[in-house]
């Protein structure tokens, strides 16, 4: 996995293209706070062969931590102590869910920045459960869609 750093953007980037991790190392910087948070922690970029489509993944991961303090408990489990002794002790769920983020090698510079922009979108409003257009969104962002002739030619 390649992984890199700037002073406040942690990449997550499986790939061998050199173009789009640096693309998104300058998307998530121009990103609205809370966005840039969510894709940071939740979602992993991966990018594929050329003729590859643009895929949003969602996976669903449950972690139980096991903990005594019945207030954050969910549900109740008879465990062995370290002693032997047996004991009651609560277990807690923690439901994540992370977004892979699929673009294929073959992307054009000039359309990758909005793509980028596109599918973290997708992900932010599928992760809300809101109605918003993820392609309407990214304009929002300050991401123009490289098809329209703003020129009015």
């Amino acid at each position: 996995m390649n992984q890199k750093e700037t002073t406040d953007v942690e990449l997550r980037y499986i790939g061998r293209s050199s173009l789009i991790p640096q693309a998104i190392l300058d998307v998530l910087p121009r990103l609205p706070a809370n966005v840039r948070e969510f894709i940071q922690e939740q979602c992993l970029f991966v990018s594929v062969g050329e003729e590859s489509p643009y895929v949003l993944a969602e996976i669903g991961s449950e972690m139980r931590q096991r903990n005594k303090k019945a207030d954050v408990a969910r549900k109740p489990i008879y465990d062995v102590n370290e002693d032997g002794k047996p004991s009651w002790m609560t277990e807690t769920v923690i439901r994540q869910t992370f977004w892979v983020i699929t673009l294929y090698d073959g992307i054009l510079p000039e359309y990758v920045e909005y793509i980028i922009a596109c599918e973290c979108a997708h992900a932010w409003v599928k992760q809300n459960g809101l109605g918003d257009d993820p392609e309407s969104l990214a304009m929002l962002w300050g991401f123009d869609d490289p098809t329209v002739d703003r020129k009015g030619h």
